[in-house]
């Protein structure tokens, strides 16, 4: 247990801040008050703050609240599901390194991979309502079972499948159940979204340290190898099944006079009828980004495969990092483990991932920067443990998207990731995800390493971005 962690007056122990002195001190205020807020919802037991935790709705982004008494939607948001994927090539950056090419590699990927508003098309699969169904009770296997996906992808996620529950007998997930604001979501399956999704493309660099090195090519890592790095979530599905929750977790609060300090903090007992429905619900939105993910993956993977025609892609690891789940405490004790914009990191011999292939190493954390930053691929420590196994899902954010389309300059963006070699698929960086507006990624990993409770096996840094758009093909900037 970290003896260096801040706590908020009245609290004691409860709140666990993994910041140090730096980060701290340019948190906004408004987190301190989230903190607060989160803390006064009945049968929250601990909150954990991630060095990259920024002002969010309810609770703040970037933490961990834990309870074994009431679900708690705040703490896992309206994008339900959303996570990370990243997947590896065979072979070097050096085969994009030639402009022309990198273009092509990010054009093949564009075309494949529609933006915010546009219909998916995935070739081969057909999206009807039982196909729909099946994704959302099944997940990955669902996909893997109609050959939507390769089958050697599913033992590579976080959970290939995540259980809806059900009373007695086993009940499925229907589109019955689906409120109406979340219909929309059928349509966007296999897209990606807007905001700070991305898809991006990278060159690894291993760490120094030879036994982080040897779990790095354990995991099928090489030097300069070139690597995609996936963020998307459940898109307007996700949005919906968020929408729903708040709205009658409020009104059940107000109707049983149940205090909460926030709008967005409304709470159940898990054992009501209405936590029931949104645990399914939860599993619903997790298996559609789930599922979101791994079909965008696929595209991914052959428009790559069409460019380079020597190169094979396969999925490193895919995870979630806005989602409650059940996990055993340090007694052995199921707690309700609610992540918002945090990333669960197991380490070697830990029992949730006894008997898979992550049992001798621990599991690949996905950590993504900036677009003109590094990103970290990671493996939890046994230091976890005093944050629940879990870590930051990225950077963090230090300005607002409002205050950043009055504070940059557009062009100068744009010239800034030019430098870089960092090519896109637009013809302007969206300024509200420019650099300068997330924290610097060595801080945030300083941090972490501070506290014991990850440690970095590889870097990943950009070659090329590709941001949910639906600006008319071909608008996008030159080769050079």
């Amino acid at each position: 247990m970290p003896t260096s962690f801040d706590t908020l007056p009245g609290t004691q122990e409860r709140v666990r801040m993994f910041l140090g002195e730096a980060l701290a001190a340019e948190l906004d205020h408004g987190v301190y008050q989230q903190a607060r807020n989160t803390l006064q919802v009945p049968g929250v037991e601990h909150l954990c703050l991630m060095p990259d935790c920024q002002h969010g709705y309810g609770a703040p982004v970037g933490s961990v609240v834990v309870s074994a008494e009431r679900v708690i939607p705040g703490p896992v948001g309206y994008d339900i599901g959303c996570g990370m994927a990243l997947y590896l090539t065979d072979v070097p950056a050096e085969a994009v390194r030639d402009k022309l090419r990198r273009r092509a590699v990010i054009d093949a990927i564009d075309r494949g991979i529609c933006g915010v508003e546009e219909r998916p098309r995935i070739p081969g699969v057909k999206v009807t309502d039982e196909f729909f169904e099946d994704v959302l009770n099944r997940g990955a296997v669902a996909l893997a079972k109609r050959r939507a996906i390769p089958t050697g992808w599913v033992d590579r996620c976080e959970r290939s499948c995540h259980a809806v529950p059900s009373v007695g007998a086993p009940q499925p997930f229907t589109l019955e159940e689906v409120p109406e604001r979340a219909l929309r979501g059928v349509r966007q399956l296999g897209s990606l979204g807007g905001g700070n999704h991305f898809i991006e493309l990278q060159a690894i660099e291993l760490a120094a340290d030879p036994a982080l090195r040897s779990i790095a090519e354990a995991w099928g890592l090489f030097e300069g190898q070139l690597a995609v790095m996936l963020h998307s979530g459940s898109r307007g599905f996700g949005h919906g099944l968020g929408e729903w929750a708040f709205r009658e977790f409020r009104a059940y609060n107000d109707t049983h006079r149940e205090p909460y300090a926030d709008r967005e903090l409304v709470h159940a007992p898990v054992g009501s009828a209405l936590a029931h429905r949104y645990f399914r619900f939860l599993a619903a939105g997790a298996n559609y980004a789930l599922a979101n993910r791994l079909l965008m993956a696929r595209v991914v993977k052959e428009a790559v495969e069409a460019v380079l025609p020597q190169a094979n892609v396969g999925l490193l690891y895919e995870i979630s990092h806005n989602l409650a789940q059940w996990e055993p405490d340090a007694q052995g004790d199921l707690k309700l483990v609610h992540r918002k914009g945090t990333t669960r990191a197991l380490p070697a011999g830990h029992p949730l991932i006894a008997g898979t292939r992550w049992e001798a190493t621990g599991h690949p954390v996905i950590t993504p920067g900036s677009m003109g930053d590094w990103s970290a691929i990671q493996v939890g420590l046994e230091g976890a443990a005093a944050s629940f196994y879990s870590i930051n899902h990225g950077a963090g954010r230090r300005i607002s998207r409002r205050d950043a389309k009055h504070l940059l300059d557009q062009g100068e963006v744009d010239a800034e990731l030019a430098a870089m070699d960092v090519m896109l698929n637009a013809s302007h960086a969206p300024i509200d995800e420019a650099p300068a507006v997330y924290k610097r990624l060595d801080d945030v990993i300083a941090a972490v390493q501070h506290f014991g409770l990850a440690a970095v096996v590889a870097k990943a840094h950009p070659l090329g971005s590709i941001k949910g758009s639906d600006e008319p093909r071909g608008s996008h900037a030159k080769a050079g």
